[in-house]
């Protein structure tokens, strides 16, 4: 055991926490709901248009 696993367990508990509160408020706002739904879906467009476009 080195002396890096404590920081890496509070490092790792920390994001986990702050992941946890970020999800909580994307949930409630509806507008921030719409903006990642936007951007997913240009993200997947552009996806396909790049798979269409590519030749094999």
């Amino acid at each position: 055991m080195d002396a890096w696993c404590p920081i890496r367990v509070a490092f790792a508990a920390q994001v986990g926490l702050l992941s946890g509160r970020l999800a909580a408020v994307l949930r409630r706002s509806r507008r921030v709901s719409r903006a990642l739904d936007c951007f997913s879906g240009t993200v997947f467009a552009g996806f396909a248009v790049r798979l269409a476009v590519v030749p094999k």
